[in-house]
């Protein structure tokens, strides 16, 4: 009887320390998931700032004369260029993308050029406060629907009460319901859409999704330009132009590098803003 009471002690004894090693490795693991939280807040923070001075930026281009698709043709070129620098910088391949994923990624860089040109429209169109307020509304909509349907996510309490909140702002703009305000909210439909996207492309690297997408969205606008846009390749000073493509390729990056540490939905929805 004593041998077997001496076996059950020490059995319980080392379960008893396996489960405080467990308990250890969990609060380590949880103390490392709050730390790429807080970055992945701070890179959309750091993005999220970039992009609003875009926005304004292209406002005052937009009123010194300057084309939607000279100003978006700039940005996509700038994009590439960053990206691409930052992949040599890394030493990443240009061409580290599996051909199951290529799919996707064709699809979000015809996304990305169509936000970018629809949005830069709207900003030019609308008071800045009331153009972010349409796109982030029907962005979050769309975008927490699309996940449910393509991958089978349920939405978080705390995402669902941003769109409820966002869709209740709709109401105070005071923008008129015309061509602009539809063309808003297509931009942001197809931002949801890229949404529900990138969430199965949350395994690739990041900065090669995009570079692809850049280089497809880059290659869509200067189609356009040359063909179907009466705006000139350059108009304006140059400097200004390249000044608001390297802001927003920094904040695309930085947005879309914090969304991998924090799924935070408000950053999905600016990431083309």
């Amino acid at each position: 009887m004593e041998g077997k009471e001496t076996k059950t002690d020490e059995a319980s004894l080392m379960s008893g320390e396996e489960v405080s090693s467990v308990l250890e490795g969990q609060d380590g693991g949880i103390q490392t998931r709050s730390k790429f939280e807080r970055v992945g807040l701070l890179l959309q923070v750091i993005g999220s700032c970039c992009l609003s001075l875009v926005s304004g930026m292209s406002r005052h281009e937009a009123n010194a004369g300057i084309g939607v698709d000279t100003m978006v043709l700039w940005q996509s070129l700038m994009s590439m260029i960053v990206g691409m620098y930052l992949q040599t910088h890394f030493k990443l391949s240009l061409c580290a993308i599996e051909n199951d994923h290529r799919r996707e990624i064709f699809a979000l860089g015809i996304l990305q050029y169509m936000i970018c040109a629809i949005s830069s429209y709207v900003y030019t169109k609308f008071e800045l406060t009331e153009a972010t307020i349409v796109l982030l509304a029907a962005t979050l909509s769309s975008g927490l629907l699309g996940t449910k349907i393509l991958v089978k996510q349920t939405p978080r309490s705390s995402d669902i009460a941003y769109c409820i909140v966002s869709l209740v702002a709709l109401f105070f703009v005071q923008a008129a319901v015309d061509e602009v305000y539809g063309l808003a909210i297509c931009a942001s439909i197809a931002l949801g859409m890229y949404y529900a996207i990138l969430f199965k492309l949350n395994e690739v690297s990041m900065l090669s999704v995009y570079v692809h997408m850049s280089t497809v969205s880059f290659a869509m606008a200067l189609f356009k330009s040359i063909f179907f846009s009466q705006s000139s390749l350059v108009e304006g000073p140059l400097i200004s132009l390249i000044l608001m493509g390297i802001f927003r390729a920094l904040g695309q990056i930085a947005l879309l590098r914090g969304y991998q540490f924090e799924n935070n939905p408000i950053a999905a929805a600016m990431v083309f803003f």
